[in-house]
């Protein structure tokens, strides 16, 4: 997707500039968090209310969670609605450490299917037997069925609430567990301005199933524009005599905007399922995207410049360095 192999063997230019082009690996831990319970709460009009205390800060938990829900009741997203963020709420996993699609996931995975299970019984049939699709319940393989409506309305219950929880300590016991990718840079250098941009990526990464690729590539490419300015921009000054931050806020900080960031970044997924991480078989993405692109980006301006930058941010002052010996050294070799 790179062009990797294709790549030239001697440094290129465009214009004023020096084109390098680097790669790194990836690896990330699969941290796994317990949620101790999640509530699925199926209506007879066919509306179903998630129930979890976990948070969102925008990478998509409020997206995948209805999804889980819906593959599991045949329903539609749009009669899925969500509530988060309480501690009234079922106590859930932390938001952090790219944790939350497989614990608390998990868990809402555990609870959709718990509420089949209870209209499956209310149906007459064996839960391990059934499948929905269209808001109707039916034994897999078979035509027709019994809408949600039909199967509670001789009943006086108007509401099954499902439950589920997710232990890491009884899923994949003992067994390893990472997650991977490749990250591939092609970078300019202005040799004569110091000048460090961005023009292209192409990271592939094996983290289990993607339950929805569109928020995952979202995800994965704000982990390398994050990776970006971790390499070429952001860096926290120290006043000398006491040890204190020169900036107090990211006013004087640098980091990623739009311009600093080209189209052309590809995000590709290995089609996998990883049973031993979660019932769901995904792993964690967010922080993934990160990992690598330093060192990725280190290596491109190596392979234009000949500079073996090893101190973070590769700012003007580095790159305008004129060759010390090693470095000269390990080029010409």
């Amino acid at each position: 997707m790179f062009g990797w192999r294709e790549r030239p063997r001697k440094p290129q230019r465009d214009g004023d500039w020096l084109i390098g082009y680097g790669m790194a690996t990836c690896s990330m831990g699969c941290f796994r968090n317990p949620t101790p319970a999640a509530e699925v709460r199926l209506h007879r009009d066919g509306t179903v209310l998630i129930r979890t205390g976990t948070q969102d800060i925008g990478t998509g938990t409020l997206t995948i969670f209805p999804q889980i829900a819906a593959d599991v009741l045949g329903l539609p997203m749009e009669r899925i609605e969500m509530e988060m963020g309480d501690t009234q709420l079922p106590e859930a996993g932390p938001t952090y450490g790219s944790s939350s699609t497989m614990g608390v996931g998990a868990a809402v995975l555990a609870a959709a299917e718990d509420a089949r299970s209870q209209l499956a019984r209310l149906a007459n049939l064996l839960p391990d037997e059934v499948e929905m699709q269209d808001g109707k319940i039916r034994r897999r393989g078979a035509a027709g069925g019994q809408t949600i409506a039909d199967v509670m309305s001789h009943t006086d219950i108007g509401e099954i609430t499902g439950s589920g929880s997710f232990d890491p300590a009884q899923h994949g016991k003992g067994l390893a567990m990472r997650t991977f990718g490749a990250i591939f840079m092609e970078v300019g250098v202005d040799p004569g301005l110091g000048l460090l941009r961005l023009r292209r990526a192409v990271g592939s990464y094996s983290a289990g199933r993607i339950v929805n690729p569109r928020t995952a590539r979202s995800q994965m490419t704000g982990g390398i524009i994050w990776g970006w300015g971790m390499a070429a921009m952001e860096q926290s000054r120290h006043e000398p005599v006491l040890g204190r931050f020169l900036s107090k806020n990211l006013s004087g900080v640098a980091i990623p905007v739009n311009a600093d960031i080209p189209g052309d970044i590809i995000i590709h997924f290995v089609d996998e399922v990883d049973e031993h991480a979660s019932p769901i078989g995904g792993k964690g993405i967010g922080e993934l995207g990160a990992t690598g692109v330093a060192a990725a980006v280190a290596n491109a301006v190596f392979d234009a410049t000949g500079k073996r930058i090893r101190e973070l941010p590769i700012t003007p002052e580095k790159l305008l360095w004129k060759d010390r010996p090693a470095e000269a050294s390990a080029r010409r070799g």
